[in-house]
């Protein structure tokens, strides 16, 4: 480099450097803090910018029921829907946490009454935040079962809300009306409340249940008397329609929708806007038409979810933010071997409820009732997803417990025909010797003996109970061999008698044994005229017992009134003392006294079976009408939901055209004739005719519908096609308890298999997307029935209670009257709580009627 001689300060300086050096360096000087100060400002102008723009998490207050004591319950998947609701808080990036932030009170709602409840959801709606596009937005989700009141109001069931009593439990209960009503007094200024009611799943308990498909009327009549400013609620069904839901689909329809809604789904086309926000009225179309069709295509029913007040322009308020497109597919999280592990018990019991179900309907018809609500609801605890493992073995006690107390037999009548009953009277049984077996077997095929060698005496019997045994069964093996045309002489008798044994010390003796002891002194042998009418006068004794004891004990006292017994047992007296005598007139004469002792007896013992008859006949009405009316309810509603000619429809539709005043007034003419007492000027057989006529009058208007439904579920498990309607019909048909044995573990079985196969199907491409129904308030009507000249839920003449008119047509009428139904259900069966330990003894047909259904 070249140097300049130093100037006068005398340094040295590089060539070509001087005023533009000077220049370059004090711009420098000047750029470098103005750059860096631009770059603050920049990055704080974005960081703002970002704080400006960013998406806030609308808020969603949780609250989901998944548990009530018995006989509520279960909530089916509500545990799933709950933990589906709790993923959607996952953050995908540092800008996009998620379009929501839940809120869960759901631990705090299981144990509340509807104060507590109320109390909880209102504070939370006061502490948090709202959100959403406009940041004034936030969700309050309830799961629950829902119900309409007395006055008509759509309410709230809170998990404390079974222990009242019956008559007044929907005082406990929470009305929306009231819960609208705190939302909009504890909600922070300007913000919009969107209330969504997933309550439309089957409430199971009959003085409930009537009201199902009821609940969206009740809640457009409370909406429509009592309008709210920026509240806006959204119940999951539309009026007459349940949401029905399988362990299979993972999640609820419902739910499922919901979550892809407010994620954005509902802002794509056809519903959407594409505006990147989630609008109400974008929500209201999506859930309308995306829950119908995976209702239709998974359960094969109409489930139409809509918005009060409907939401339209003037109030398009941004709901939620979109943070993805394309619905997610819900994968089952439910955990499929906890049904799967529990059906040989569940084969066990419907098994043995096969076997006890005609001695459970007449002798222990409360407890039987009982048993069978135990083992409903235990069945739905198997199916209900992840339920609580507590509730379920609590549940399965209960069913063990009844079952146990069924197996006890009862003796009602104060009588005991012979040892035929004589070891029931202790209730003890004891099992019989095969070896002993094989010796009656050989007498029974040569009572005389003479093919045998040596003694048929068995081993002696020291145990009384086993006695009573050998001589019970050893009696009817005489029975059958006499009136089959066998000639039992007196070594006939004494090969008998050393068979049965000598009873143990102290046992009592039967009035058949000393007849048998007797027989065998004074029948001569080989006098075959007067053996066989020494035997013919000893099988009296058991003719008489079968004409004094029908099958049915309350048939003793009108049984004596229509055909006593005297003149038969004079006879079959005076036929033995004339047979003892022995020569050909006494002889002559004791036959002609037998055969009026067999007629006489033949007559009473007619009279006791139709008499016994009546009475199981109207046991089994009594028993099964009421169930049977909820199924014809329930199934007529799934029926509607396709059309006549729609090629998906089951084979199995119900059509039936039942009279039910004219069941009505049969069951009460024959109760009637049973329970009043029988006249000296009546005829006797007048009145057991129309006993005949009453009983086969029943017979004939009841088994109408009982058929229908034998015939609905042998086709629904083995012909009918693996469709949507087939499920619906299958669960229709297994909510009530009529279908046991081996063909309802078919039905569990093939429900299992075609919701999971249905619901698999749903994963795989787009299907022809159903049109939703446009909500009616009159489907609620759907499965009514005539009676008393107006239109009501069969389960009113099934339990002969008074209803009123529903001659109305606006959604308060039709709440209120539905909502009277529920209540008069509920007030007769609080009367019958409190009628007694034994009701039967004040008022036996009530007791009997209302048995079922008290039991829930």
């Amino acid at each position: 480099m070249e140097a300049t001689s130093p100037g006068r300060s005398g340094r040295w300086r590089p060539a070509g450097t001087g005023t533009v050096h000077h220049r370059r360096a004090w711009w420098w000087a000047l750029a470098t803090p103005t750059g860096y100060s631009l770059a603050a400002i920049c990055l704080l102008g974005f960081f703002l910018w970002q704080l400006l723009v960013l998406k806030r998490q609308v808020p969603m207050i949780l609250g989901v029921v998944s548990s009530y004591r018995s006989p509520l319950g279960p909530v089916t998947m509500a545990a799933e829907d709950r933990e589906l609701f709790r993923e959607l808080m996952r953050q995908r990036s540092t800008y996009d946490p998620g379009t929501t932030k839940v809120v869960d009170i759901s631990e705090a709602l299981r144990e509340s009454d509807a104060q507590q409840w109320l109390d909880e959801v209102a504070k939370r709606v006061s502490e948090v935040r709202p959100g959403g596009p406009g940041g004034q937005t936030l969700i309050v989700y309830l799961l629950a079962i829902g119900a309409v009141d007395r006055d008509g109001h759509a309410c709230l069931v809170p998990p404390r809300a079974s222990h009242r009593d019956v008559g007044s439990v929907d005082s406990a209960w929470l009305r929306v009306d009231s819960l609208v009503a705190a939302l909009a007094s504890k909600r922070p200024p300007s913000a919009n409340i969107l209330l969504v009611l997933d309550v439309a799943r089957p409430a199971q308990a009959e003085a409930i249940g009537i009201t199902d498909g009821t609940f969206p009327v009740a809640l457009s009549a409370d909406i429509q008397a009592s309008p709210t400013d920026r509240i806006w609620v959204l119940t999951s069904a539309g009026p007459g329609e349940i949401a029905d839901v399988g362990a299979a689909d993972g999640t609820s329809a419902f739910a499922a929708s919901f979550a892809d809604a407010i994620e954005g789904a509902a802002d794509t086309k056809p519903w959407g806007n594409g505006n990147g926000q989630v609008s109400l009225p974008e929500l209201a179309t999506y859930l309308a038409d995306e829950v119908n069709r995976r209702s239709l295509l998974q359960h094969g029913l109409h489930q139409t979810p809509f918005i009060l007040p409907v939401p339209d322009a003037k109030n398009d308020v941004g709901v939620a933010w979109a943070v993805r497109r394309a619905p997610q597919s819900q994968a089952p999280t439910s955990d499929r071997r906890q049904a799967n592990s529990q059906i040989d018990w569940l084969r066990a019991r419907w098994m043995a409820c096969a076997n006890m179900r005609e001695r459970g309907v007449r002798e222990h018809p409360m407890v039987w009732a009982e048993h069978e609500h135990a083992l409903l609801r235990a069945e739905r605890l198997c199916f209900a997803g992840n339920v609580d493992h507590d509730d379920l073995n609590d549940q399965k006690i209960a069913v063990e417990t009844t079952e146990r107390q069924l197996f006890r037999m009862t003796i009602e009548s104060a009588q005991l025909p012979g040892f035929r009953l004589a070891h029931l009277a202790s209730g003890e049984t004891g099992e019989i010797n095969a070896g002993w077996l094989g010796k009656l077997d050989a007498w029974a095929s040569d009572p005389a003996g003479k093919a045998v060698d040596g003694s048929p005496a068995a081993a002696p019997c020291n145990d009384p109970v086993e006695w009573r045994g050998r001589a019970d069964e050893a009696w009817q093996r005489m029975v059958t061999v006499v009136r089959a045309g066998a000639l039992i002489d007196r070594a006939a008798w004494e090969r008998w008698l050393e068979i049965v044994g000598p009873p143990p010390a102290g046992t009592i003796v039967p009035f058949e044994m000393h007849a048998a002891t007797l027989l065998r002194q004074c029948v001569p042998s080989g006098v075959e005229r007067q053996s066989t009418l020494l035997t013919r006068i000893a099988m009296l004794s058991q003719s008489a017992v079968e004409a004094a004891f029908p099958d049915e004990a309350r048939a003793d006292a009108l049984l004596m009134a229509l055909a006593p017994r005297a003149e038969g047992d004079a006879a079959r007296r005076r036929a033995f003392d004339l047979a003892l005598i022995g020569d050909d007139a006494s002889m002559s004469l004791a036959a002609h006294e037998a055969g009026r002792a067999e007629s006489a007896y033949a007559h009473t013992a007619q009279t006791g079976k139709v008499v016994s008859d009546a009475w199981k006949t109207l046991d089994r009405v009594r028993a099964e009408l009421p169930w049977l009316a909820i199924w014809s309810a329930a199934a007529q509603r799934a029926d509607t939901t396709w059309g006549v000619g729609d090629s998906q429809a089951h084979l199995a539709k119900v059509s039936v055209d039942l009279d039910w005043e004219r069941l009505a007034a049969a069951t009460a003419s024959l109760e009637d004739l049973l329970s009043r007492a029988h006249s000296e000027g009546d005829s006797a057989a007048a009145a057991t005719e129309a006993l005949n006529v009453g009983a086969k009058e029943v017979r004939a208007a009841y088994m109408t519908l009982r058929e229908a439904y034998d015939t609905t579920c042998a086709t629904l498990a083995t012909s009918a096609p693996d469709t949507p309607p087939t499920l619906a019909a299958i669960r229709a048909a297994l909510r009530i308890p009529l279908v046991d044995g081996i063909r309802r573990i078919q039905l569990l079985e093939r429900q299992s298999t075609l919701s999971q196969s249905l619901s698999s199907q749903q994963t795989h491409g787009e299907r022809e997307r159903p049109k939703p129904s446009t909500p009616d308030i009159s489907a609620i009507g759907a499965g009514w029935v005539a009676w008393q000249g107006t239109r009501v839920d069969p389960l009113l003449p099934a339990l002969s209670l008074r209803a009123t008119a529903t001659g109305t047509t606006t959604a308060a009428e039709l709440a209120t009257t539905v909502g009277t139904w529920g209540q008069t259900v509920r007030l007769a069966v609080s009367e019958f709580g409190r009628s007694g330990d034994r009701p039967e003894d004040t008022d036996a047909a009530a007791y009997r009627r209302l048995a079922p259904i008290a039991a829930s």
